[in-house]
Formats: C-alpha cells, sequence, structure tokens
C-alpha cells in the first residue's frame, strides 16, 4: 500500500534524490531533509551533475532543467532560448561542456563561456532525432547518441565543431556473429 509508482529517479553530485513521478512534476528531496516540488517540468529521461559547481542538469520533454544542488533554484534552456526542440532525451556533462540529444540534433553547451552549438547532419551525424535513454557516457571521453539510422560516437576529448567534419559513413554488409548465411543489410540484392 505504500508503494508509489515513478517514471525517474536519480541522484545528483551531493547525494539528494530526484522522483520525477507522473510524467510531469520533479519532487527534490534533499539529504538534509528539504523537498521542493518542480511542476509542470515534463517528463525526465536523464541527469547528470557537477560536484564541483553544485549543479545537476535534468533531461526534459519540455528542455533542458538546471538545478542548483544546494538551493534547488532552478531554469529550464529551451526553445525560447534557441533550441530548436524542446524536447531533451539526453545529458552529460564532459569537460566543461554539457552535451545533449534532442528531436533536432545533437548540442553543446560549452559552460566556461555559455555559449550554444548544435551538431546536425552537415557535422556528421546519421540523423538529427534522438530517442529517450538511448545514449550514454562510454567513459573514455567519448559518448554515444542513437538515432533510428546510427549510432554515433563523439570522441569529446578531440571534438572540434569549427574543424571537425565527420563523414557519411555508408554500409554495405551486415553479418549477425561474422556468419555471411546471417546477412542483415546487402543493398545490392
Amino acid at each position: 500500500e505504500n508503494v508509489q509508482m515513478v517514471d525517474f529517479i536519480g541522484k545528483d553530485a551531493l547525494g539528494n534524490l530526484y522522483i520525477n513521478n507522473n510524467f510531469n512534476d520533479l519532487l527534490i528531496k534533499g539529504v538534509d531533509g528539504r523537498e521542493r516540488n518542480l511542476k509542470n517540468v515534463g517528463l525526465i529521461s536523464g541527469m547528470d551533475s557537477d560536484q564541483i559547481t553544485n549543479k545537476s542538469w535534468v533531461a526534459t520533454s519540455k528542455g533542458l532543467l538546471s538545478i542548483d544542488c544546494k538551493t534547488f533554484d532552478s531554469t529550464i534552456l529551451n526553445s525560447k532560448d534557441g533550441l530548436k526542440s524542446a524536447y531533451v532525451h539526453n545529458v552529460f556533462y564532459v569537460n566543461n561542456k554539457l552535451w545533449f540529444g534532442t528531436n533536432s540534433g545533437v548540442y553543446i553547451m560549452d559552460k566556461s563561456n555559455h555559449t550554444l552549438s548544435r551538431l546536425t547532419q552537415k557535422d556528421g551525424l546519421a540523423d538529427e532525432e534522438f530517442f529517450m535513454h538511448s545514449s550514454c557516457n562510454i567513459g573514455d571521453g567519448s559518448l554515444c547518441f542513437v538515432n533510428s539510422t546510427a549510432l554515433n560516437i563523439i570522441n569529446t576529448h578531440t571534438f572540434d565543431k569549427t574543424t571537425h567534419i565527420c563523414p557519411k559513413v555508408h554500409l554495405k554488409n551486415v553479418f549477425l556473429n561474422d556468419d555471411e548465411s546471417n546477412k542483415i543489410i546487402n543493398p545490392e540484392s
């Protein structure tokens, strides 16, 4: 009888608990016993935080939510701030930059100068629409973003949007378990 269904649960750098409990509200339970309920934030699909600045970033269906881990003050970055799509599916904080996948590409926000740039197919992405729960931080500085057409891997240590142009990759054959009899793609047949 005390079971509550939740849609997302996570912890920030200080150990505060984040609960998205009805596809819309975010309840933050502080380690010190304080609580804050943020109404109408939308569906949450991911979060990351930084221990140095005590900031958390939450990917929501209404934008990228920034939360101060100590005060629980929040702001949202959405289409009013330059995002082509407010639906943010995932967020990663790597090398003082926020990387987040949306319905219109991957965005990079440089936290040192607060600049926002967007990666699209022109930058080598196979497609620009990404999905919830379809990305990860590989751990070596690379981020993996998956969409309906490809697995996009970005090395955050070496990536430079001003000089980096990714080649388009065209698969000719894909074999399952390295067995030609299990051919999955063959555009010539």
